[in-house]
């Protein structure tokens, strides 16, 4: 749950950002929604690197 709801509090913080740097909400939706996939990814890679390397 606290995962979960961590994902919410950061997505719904890139939201807001971008809405007042674009003035668009679809647009600061749009970078929200990329930002929940590409996140996912690069907690994975980081994770995994860090396992190899550390």
């Amino acid at each position: 749950m606290k995962t979960l709801t961590w994902r919410v509090v950061a997505s719904t913080d890139t939201l807001i950002i971008a809405w007042v740097l674009t003035s668009d909400f679809k647009i600061a939706g749009s970078i929200m929604s990329i930002e929940i996939v590409t996140k996912m990814f690069l907690y994975y890679a980081h994770e995994r690197a860090w396992n190899r390397f550390m």
